[in-house]
């Protein structure tokens, strides 16, 4: 769908990084505007991140890895994104899987691109990062250790460590 929508869009760029089993066809529906450059090692993959004036991609880690780079996302706005992107402030959504809807997207991107600030986005991001997760996965654990073995009542054939 984003090939179809910069084919429409002749005025701007769009740099496809990465392959799938779609490729031919992404190939075939592509304009003289769209750069396709299949898979890449990761440290070209975050030399564009960090270049790009916008990252679109609605799943998996790819939207927080854009905007670790300081790069807003435009991303439909269904899902696990909804809940990694601020509207208006890390990135932008369109509201329906369409062409014509991330068409309008990106337009509402021109329109604002320079009300986003790379060290928000940045921020924003870190939210996401390995310090946070591990933190919050060890207290989960300890807790439910904690509950396991200290905070229910004894039964029969159960003991405390203590």
């Amino acid at each position: 769908m984003i090939v179809e929508a910069f084919s429409k869009m002749s005025d701007r760029r769009l740099v496809v990084v990465g392959d799938g089993k779609d490729s031919d066809k992404v190939k075939a529906r592509s304009g003289g505007n769209i750069e396709l450059l299949g898979h890449q090692p990761s440290e070209v993959l975050v030399d564009y991140m960090r270049r790009a004036r916008a990252v679109e991609k609605d799943f998996g880690i790819v939207p927080v890895e854009a905007r670790a780079c300081g790069t807003p996302v435009v991303a439909y706005g269904k899902g696990g994104v909804l809940e990694t992107v601020i509207e208006g402030r890390t990135g932008m959504f369109f509201r329906n899987q369409t062409v014509e809807s991330l068409i309008e997207a990106v337009g509402g991107f021109d329109r604002r691109e320079d009300g986003f600030d790379p060290n928000e986005i940045r921020k924003n991001a870190e939210r996401f990062g390995t310090k946070r997760f591990g933190g919050e996965f060890k207290d989960f654990v300890d807790t439910k250790i904690r509950e396991f073995f200290y905070d229910k009542p004894l039964t029969p054939g159960m003991y405390r460590r203590t």
